[in-house]
């Protein structure tokens, strides 16, 4: 591969893994201390729904990407196909739309 086309790799790569950060915070942030203050929860909650939105933009930003992906008969190679199959099988563990009253991506 070319430079750029390295670098675009890389580029998806890393939104991928923020889009892992995002859903490791999330668990988090949903197991509340034994005692925790009014404060505290709101600060936790408001978290959440921030990182929840962040995530519901990266799942956006991956479904876009391998959407323009598909579009090319052969996206970067070999590394390229095993890349977009991974990134279905991840985007199939846990999307935001399969919450029928959850946010969608969609839009």
């Amino acid at each position: 591969m070319t430079e750029p086309a390295d670098r675009v790799v890389l580029l998806l790569q890393r939104v991928g893994e923020l889009l892992l950060e995002s859903r490791a915070i999330i668990q988090q942030l949903q197991t509340a201390p034994n005692v925790e203050s009014s404060a505290d929860t709101a600060d936790r909650i408001s978290y959440g729904i921030l990182v929840a939105a962040l995530e519901e933009g990266l799942v956006h930003t991956m479904r876009h990407a391998l959407d323009v992906l598909k579009r090319f008969s052969a996206p970067a190679g070999v590394v390229g196909e095993k890349w977009l199959s991974e990134q279905e099988r991840r985007l199939g563990r846990k999307e935001p739309s399969e919450h029928p009253d959850g946010p969608t991506t969609d839009r």
